[in-house]
């Protein structure tokens, strides 16, 4: 009996691989993007508008990680600093409300007046828009890419094992997937915001932050209090304590206890 039902457990697993080996395909392009990041969207469309063949993969199911997150009230205190595919998004982004079917929720456009840091949200008169919603921007990146036919693989997570990503003098020339894909290529970005793909590939990196002492700079390592330079920090003493003034009743959640360095050192 034991028997039997190993042999039907062995034809069960060979079919099962059968059919993964099937489904399992190899795409090839010049240039393989991996990250549905921004920052993945445009090189996507940067290397579509040289000419090249281009494939964005996404580990994740939706474009545009914090910016079709939730990060529609940007850091745009000074916009002239802004330039390039970034400043064509923010234009995108006024375009599309532009559109009246965009304003969803009762409030007309030429009723909104939302400022972000000492910006205006709508700039009618250079057609750049800085506040939006996630959805607004996920169909920016969306349209974006349709627009130049580039191919993307949402929900396709690198396969980290040792047999992932495959080398050739130290070149990357493809990685597969946890469904099994192949992707073939002749330039690699990673856009991820960890570097999944270059720690899979064997890159050094290193974890927190580097003391000034380190590249001889100023703003590295600790940064405490007022030497933030932006007021990234409270302004009034808050209580840290579960009861409220009672040190003995231990700390809320994610207050740390640990001793902060002091300022300008690595961490």
């Amino acid at each position: 009996m034991a028997q039997k039902m190993f042999r039907i457990f062995c034809v069960f697993f060979a079919s099962l691989c059968a059919a993964f080996s099937a489904s399992a395909k190899t795409i090839k392009a010049d240039i393989i993007v991996y990250g549905g990041t921004s920052a993945g969207v445009v090189a996507a469309v940067q290397a579509a508008r040289e000419g090249k063949s281009v494939v964005l993969v996404a580990p994740e199911p939706h474009l545009g990680a914090m910016s079709s997150a939730g990060l529609g009230f940007t850091d745009s205190g000074k916009t002239a600093t802004i330039g390039g595919a970034s400043k064509e998004f923010y234009h995108r982004i006024w375009l599309e409300y532009a559109k009246p079917e965009s304003w969803k929720f009762g409030k007309k456009r030429e009723n909104f007046r939302a400022a972000g840091q000492g910006t205006k949200s709508m700039d009618d008169e250079n057609q750049l828009t800085w506040i939006f919603e996630p959805s607004v921007a996920e169909r920016v990146y969306e349209n974006w890419l349709a627009e130049y036919k580039i191919p993307v693989y949402k929900n396709t997570y690198l396969d980290r094992s040792k047999k992932g990503v495959r080398k050739d003098k130290g070149k990357i020339v493809s990685f597969k997937s946890l469904k099994g894909d192949v992707f073939v290529g002749k330039v690699f970005i990673d856009a991820t915001f960890e570097g999944d793909l270059m720690a899979a590939a064997g890159c050094s990196y290193t974890i927190g932050r580097e003391p000034n002492s380190q590249y001889r700079e100023t703003c590295n390592g600790s940064r405490l209090g007022k030497l933030s330079g932006h007021r990234h920090h409270f302004q009034k003493q808050v209580d840290p304590y579960v009861i409220k003034g009672d040190p003995k009743s231990g700390v809320l959640k994610h207050v740390s206890t640990e001793k902060v360095a002091p300022a300008g050192e690595g961490d």
